[in-house]
């Protein structure tokens, strides 16, 4: 509660007294430090200067130096002038930031969803950020082409009165055109599973798919089926080539006969389960590498009331939100926790310095665990 507390009173201080010009010269002096790499004692230009430079009055630069003082990012030293006194040390409340997420009502959201929102808001609050969440509401108002703010209610205006200082985006946001069609103004970071983000944080899915694969092969498995949320698409090349090839490393073949199989969540494992009992039972998979933990759990339940078809299984999952399964499962795991923290520390260095230039990382999976129906042992 006391850095809550901290944090509403410093925000309170910055959208009232300090006013909306102290708050942005604070915000250009703590990026100029930052992009100079200014260390510890380092002397800033003098207020002159910094009017030249930052564009900002006597008035505004010298309440916020006063602000950033008193946070102990700054000190003054008689005879020498304003020095930096802790670049690390960002001034609570300062930097506001937004999550693109999906609304709590839409169809599909899922425990991974949910999770990452949890722990992106606590690692912008770690880092004395404010979060600001923007439900995803499609179709609220008339979409301008080629702009999906409109489906974020209150986003636009923000942006444009410099509310927020930089995006976290659960979304791809206009897909492969994103950083030629919704061009927000301040920094944007993705954080989830899409390979081709232009910056971000993603799930590696390739690391994924080839240990499955491999853990199967090494089970004794010959005939392996995917099953994935979708078909194949060029957004997840990484994750269908990776597959493709962990095959052939393993000496196996991607035969018509072993289809790869696609559904949505509990319900659409239930109808691949289906689907893999109408073949015959030579025709079907020994092993199935499923890429959605939901849809295993319908997978596993569809299997287990309708046959004594029993292939060996792995499958993603959550490390912070682990599923039950009706039958012995494989759960290769992801760290959501560990995906957040990459993906706001790569927006927030973009925010300080608007200068860097983007990237994109993958996460590998953590090691395996074994869930056997209503217990879970790692290996």
């Amino acid at each position: 509660m006391e850095l809550a507390d901290t944090m509403v009173r410093s925000v309170q201080r910055n959208g009232g007294g300090d006013g909306p010009q102290t708050v942005r010269a604070q915000k250009a002096l703590v990026r100029l430090v930052q992009a100079r790499r200014l260390g510890p004692g380092a002397q800033l230009p003098n207020q002159a200067q910094l009017r030249a430079l930052l564009g900002f009055s006597n008035d505004s630069l010298s309440a916020a130096m006063n602000r950033l003082v008193e946070l102990g990012f700054l000190q003054r030293r008689r005879r020498v002038g304003t020095t930096v006194a802790d670049p690390g040390a960002t001034p609570p409340g300062l930097w506001r930031i937004g999550i693109l997420t999906s609304s709590p009502w839409e169809e599909f959201v899922s425990p991974f969803d949910s999770q990452l929102l949890h722990y992106l808001q606590a690692h912008i609050g770690r880092r004395l950020c404010v979060p600001c969440i923007y439900f995803h509401t499609p179709g609220l108002r008339p979409a301008v082409p080629g702009d999906r703010r409109p489906d974020f209610p209150g986003l636009t205006a923000d942006l444009e009165s410099g509310v927020v200082d930089g995006l976290m985006s659960r979304f791809s946001v206009d897909g492969e055109s994103a950083t030629e069609a919704w061009d927000p103004g301040v920094p944007v970071c993705y954080a989830g599973s899409w390979e081709e983000a232009p910056c971000g944080a993603c799930i590696d899915y390739r690391e994924l798919v080839v240990n499955g694969v491999e853990l199967l092969a090494a089970r004794g498995c010959r005939r392996i089926g995917l099953v994935s949320a979708a078909p194949p698409t060029a957004e997840f090349h990484r994750f269908w080539g990776g597959f493709t090839a962990a095959m052939k490393e393993n000496g196996l073949s991607i035969r018509p006969d072993r289809p790869v199989c696609s559904g949505q969540g509990p319900q659409g494992g239930r109808q691949v389960a289906a689907q893999l009992l109408a073949l015959s039972p030579r025709q079907r998979p020994d092993g199935l590498m499923v890429v959605d933990d939901r849809i295993c759990t319908g997978l596993c339940a569809g299997l287990r009331e309708a046959s004594d078809y029993r292939p060996v299984i792995v499958t993603h999952a959550n490390h912070q939100a682990p599923l039950d399964f009706a039958l012995p499962v494989t759960r290769i795991e992801v760290d959501i926790d560990a995906l957040a923290d990459r993906a706001v520390s790569m927006l927030l260095a973009r925010v300080l310095d608007p200068t860097l230039a983007d990237e994109r990382v993958y996460l590998p999976p953590l090691a395996v665990a074994v869930a056997r129906k209503d217990r879970r042992i790692c290996a």
